[in-house]
């Protein structure tokens, strides 16, 4: 394993506690989808980048690292995350585009 396969699983295990500041409750989850995929090419490309890879540039080096961002974060939401609420808790107060539900819930307190 290279530091830039390495550094990219820590990447992607950090992956999910950002994404949920990104993701806006009031979108659809085929929205949060592109944003989760976008944040995590954005990632790849940056730890290629940290890690030199830019110097001998090949497309399949940066598509790996995308890559493993990407199924490192999937795994440790899988692991982690999922069905906590806490990701839930976080994304309703982080979220810029409230959803009906969460701004008629506020509304009735």
């Amino acid at each position: 394993m290279t530091n830039t396969q390495a550094l990219a699983l820590l990447v992607g295990v950090v992956m999910p506690l950002a994404v949920t500041f990104l993701k806006q409750s009031g979108l659809t989850r085929n929205w949060n989808t592109l944003i989760t995929v976008v944040a995590c090419g954005l990632a790849g490309a940056a730890t290629v980048w940290v890690t030199g890879g830019f110097n001998n540039f090949k497309v399949m080096n940066l598509l790996g690292v995308i890559a493993a961002v990407y199924v490192a974060s999937q795994a440790a939401y899988m692991a982690y995350w999922k069905g906590t609420g806490t990701e839930a808790t976080l994304n309703i107060k982080t979220s810029i585009i409230k959803s009906s539900k969460a701004a008629s819930s506020k509304t009735t307190m």
